[in-house]
């Protein structure tokens, strides 16, 4: 009984401190004379220090990055018949506009291959009871692997779905989105964020959607506190891949803040924006000699976070700044974006953010 026991043990601990621990506490039973009450006492340290030993690696794998899937919620179908149950798998991080297949299976049954299309997302019928499931995009990214969830009769069980890469150097953190608002009158407001990626932070928090008032000269109320803007952030996997940079700006550290002033003040931001956007990231990018810079406009931000605003404002303007450090000895020559002007006429939503990209090839 006792080498079972070692096998259990290393096979948890995986340390020789720890089997050495282990055969001393197991001495006394090679002895003849052995009290009932030793016994229990080292039968007790074996089990305490199993449990320890488990715990902390349970930890250890909680911190170890990967793919993820993410149990949301699990609600009644009436659309379901009796003995039927649906699990719904969501990938909003998943770029848009490629046609990704994905290899599932579940209970460590055959794999079958699914395709997207422009979904993201699909859906498994089965019958009730407990499954988990393991899902492959390909080989560049961390395979996911779900808990064991179970399901009754006419449930359909919702889960979200990150895939990462193996070695991605591509997550990157969605710095500081900040939204401002301007209605014509004082205006009560809710904002639904649906960001391409794990939020990060937010402030004032975020708890499925923002509600709050906002006056003309964008005074924003909520929960008896007064906000000139709301902020988030969130982990998200940005590639070159993902935007056109044949177009963009190389500019020299001297020149950031008047390159800045220049290009907010073309897009239209007022002063406050602009003070805003660059004490934020006006120091970023003058740790580097030279910058990469290229904007994304409007519609193409969708690519960080869909906004869903009621009402509905007449005008939702967004520029994210992305932008890469290029070495000293480098000589890059790129064509000139252009910045349009944005329209500021009736109910208006001002965005502005952006990210560090590390991964593009000069």
């Amino acid at each position: 009984m006792s080498s079972r026991f070692c096998i259990i043990f290393l096979n948890t601990a995986h340390d020789y401190g720890y089997f050495k621990l282990f055969l001393n506490v197991l001495e006394p039973f090679q002895t003849k004379n052995v009290s009932i009450k030793n016994v229990i006492m080292k039968t007790s340290l074996i089990f305490i220090l199993l449990l320890l030993c488990s715990t902390s690696f349970a930890s250890k794998e909680l911190d170890i990055p990967g793919s993820y899937a993410q149990l949301d919620s699990i609600k009644q179908r009436k659309t379901l018949k009796v003995n039927e149950s649906m699990f719904y798998f969501n990938f909003p991080n998943l770029p848009k506009g490629v046609d990704f297949g994905i290899i599932y299976d579940y209970n460590g049954g055959p794999g079958k291959t699914v395709f997207l299309g422009k979904k993201r997302f699909f859906e498994v019928k089965l019958k009730p009871g407990t499954y988990y499931f393991q899902l492959l995009l390909n080989k560049e990214y961390f395979e996911i692997t779900t808990n064991q969830i179970s399901v009754k009769s006419r449930e359909k069980a919702f889960l979200s779905c990150y895939f990462q890469r193996v070695y991605d150097n591509d997550i990157q953190v969605v710095e500081k989105p900040v939204l401002y608002f301007y209605p014509n009158v004082l205006t009560s407001i809710s904002v639904k964020l649906e960001p391409k990626g794990e939020l990060a932070f937010t402030y004032p928090a975020y708890k499925n959607k923002w509600s709050f008032t906002a006056d003309s000269a964008g005074n924003l109320t909520l929960d008896n506190k007064t906000y000139n803007y709301l902020f988030w952030e969130s982990n998200q996997v940005i590639t070159p891949e993902s935007f056109d940079l044949t177009s963009g700006f190389v500019i020299d550290r001297d020149s950031t803040i008047e390159f800045l002033e220049a290009s907010l003040e073309q897009f239209g931001l007022n002063d406050k924006e602009m003070a805003d956007f660059i004490t934020y990231w006006g120091p970023q990018l003058m740790k580097n000699e030279r910058n990469y810079i290229h904007f994304v406009f409007n519609e193409d931000c969708s690519i960080f976070a869909d906004l869903t605003i009621e009402p509905e404002p007449a005008q939702l303007n967004r520029i994210y700044i992305l932008s890469q450090a290029i070495p000293k000895d480098v000589s890059l020559e790129i064509k000139k974006q252009e910045i349009p002007t944005c329209n500021r006429s009736g109910f208006t939503v001002i965005e502005w953010g952006g990210s560090t990209i590390n991964s593009i090839a000069f």
